[in-house]
């Protein structure tokens, strides 16, 4: 991976000579005789190879996808949101800290969710504390309640 190209650095050139067939290296030159061979290169028309850019263009690739990943990520949380079902985890910011609801059952317009007894002081941790045991009171939510605390990034996460 380290040896794909990402961006073209600069133009050389390698001079050698025509009847000996050895290399002529620049320090060897006099300045006037640099000069005379820069300005004889920036002249020519120098096409830098399509395989020079390989890297940044897989790269570009990889962040494409991952950023059309993320979009279709979020469109399926939304619906997650606005159409739960039992057993959703929605994993929630709270004043205290992270958190998780897990979705009891859904009647119309109610949704009635477990509220986790434990909270954790880093998001990171929150699926640690995302188990059965955890789960005991019950609370009763509008479904426009949920969609206000989603929105707002209340709820920053929704597992199905």
């Amino acid at each position: 991976i380290f040896l794909i190209p990402v961006l073209p650095l600069k133009k050389d050139y390698i001079l050698t000579c025509e009847n000996c067939q050895k290399r002529i290296y620049k320090k060897d030159l006099y300045n006037i005789e640099k000069e005379k061979l820069s300005n004889e290169f920036k002249s020519t028309a120098y096409k830098v190879p399509f395989k020079h850019f390989t890297g940044i263009t897989i790269l570009l690739v990889i962040l494409g996808f991952g950023i059309f990943t993320g979009i279709q990520m979020k469109k399926q949380e939304k619906s997650f949101v606005s159409k739960p079902l039992k057993d959703d985890v929605y994993f929630v910011k709270n004043d205290l800290g992270w958190t998780t609801y897990k979705v009891s059952k859904v009647n119309g317009d109610s949704v009635y969710i477990f509220k986790n007894n434990l909270t954790v002081d880093h998001y990171s941790k929150v699926q640690a504390i995302n188990i059965k045991n955890n789960y005991s009171e019950i609370f009763g939510f509008r479904l426009s309640e949920i969609q206000k605390m989603y929105d707002a990034n209340n709820i920053y996460e929704v597992q199905r």
